[in-house]
């Protein structure tokens, strides 16, 4: 069995474009490639930030360590996109800068995944357990599953986009996290204006929010498809009294809410 690369980025490593003979990485990584699928990336610290379209194997950030993907800095319109993540007990892995990452795999461990600023996907099945704070950007769920069922946050100035697309044959997407939101989305870009996202503007596709929703501030919700209904089942509660819950339904959606608010 061939021996699997890796690329270890230490918390000496402010930014590392590329590996290079003055990077503390170990591994071997060709600075003209941009492709490295199938290298195992291991944080024990420091951030990652790629000049150029970067396609990654998995990432793994070590317990009580931190792990930051910086998109800040790509060129043109480029991204990037990991496999699967591992993110240790007491460990962060943040996803900051303006671009995106795809994650592709799912993820794992007892740590938190970071959402600074970016828009960026998550299409692999979720079973980290130290909680997913968005507080910039905006955050797009590939699948029902691509979230833990709880420990989900959203801080003002971001989103979370929750699509209905991709079923076909009046199929309808369930999801069952619970959300704690606050604000009106990021100023520009994806999610903009919103929070909480349900559905997709050009899919005609159903989808159901059975968890709960928590606001932590005053908070938009908007409603987009067309002529599929998108309905809110779960419970729509405020963490404090005085919170306003605003909700938009863009002209083609159609918007159910069925739980006590």
């Amino acid at each position: 069995m061939p021996h699997r690369r890796l690329l270890r980025i230490l918390a000496a490593a402010a930014a590392l474009p590329f590996a290079s003979s003055a990077s503390p990485i170990v591994g071997i990584v060709d600075e003209s490639s941009t492709d490295v699928q199938g290298l195992l990336t291991e944080f024990q610290g420091g951030t990652f930030a790629p000049t150029f379209d970067w396609l990654m194997g998995d990432v793994a950030v070590l317990a009580g360590s931190t792990g930051t993907i910086d998109t800040g800095g790509l060129l043109g319109g480029g991204n990037v996109q990991l496999g699967a993540i591992a993110i240790g007990a007491g460990s962060t892995m943040t996803f900051a800068g303006t671009r995106s990452v795809d994650v592709t795999g799912g993820t794992s461990g007892a740590g938190q995944l970071i959402i600074t600023g970016g828009s960026h996907t998550l299409q692999g099945a979720a079973a980290h357990t130290g909680g997913t704070l968005v507080s910039g950007g905006s955050l797009v769920l590939a699948t029902a599953t691509s979230l833990p069922a709880t420990g989900n946050v959203l801080t003002a100035g971001s989103s979370l986009i929750l699509p209905n697309s991709g079923l076909g044959g009046g199929a309808v997407r369930v999801y069952a996290q619970s959300f704690t939101i606050a604000g009106t989305g990021p100023a520009a870009g994806p999610g903009s204006g919103a929070a909480l996202i349900l559905g997709t503007s050009t899919s005609s596709d159903s989808m159901r929010l059975n968890g709960a929703v928590t606001l932590s501030g005053n908070a938009t919700i908007r409603f987009e498809g067309i002529d599929g209904e998108q309905r809110i089942a779960g419970a729509i509660n405020g963490d404090a009294a005085g919170r306003v819950l605003t909700l938009e339904v863009t002209p083609d959606a159609s918007a159910d809410i069925v739980s006590a608010i």
